[in-house]
């Protein structure tokens, strides 16, 4: 997935590490991004704001 000017993708918390290792040797960034609120909190949000988000809010928790 593209996201701007990097691109993106998920795997399961339970692999990470391996996943994490093999995109380092191949040169790549790496970055966790953690979820910080479910897709039910989303909705609550978009109906008490003007604007209308359709992403749940992150924060990025470590880069590599």
């Amino acid at each position: 997935m593209t996201g701007g000017n990097f691109l993106h993708c998920g795997f399961p918390e339970a692999s990470r590490e391996v996943y994490e290792k093999r995109l380092v040797s191949r040169g790549y960034k790496v970055a966790r991004i953690e979820q910080t609120e479910t897709p039910s909190e989303l909705t609550d949000r978009n109906k008490n704001s003007a604007t209308k988000d359709k992403v749940v809010k992150r924060y990025r928790a470590e880069s590599l």
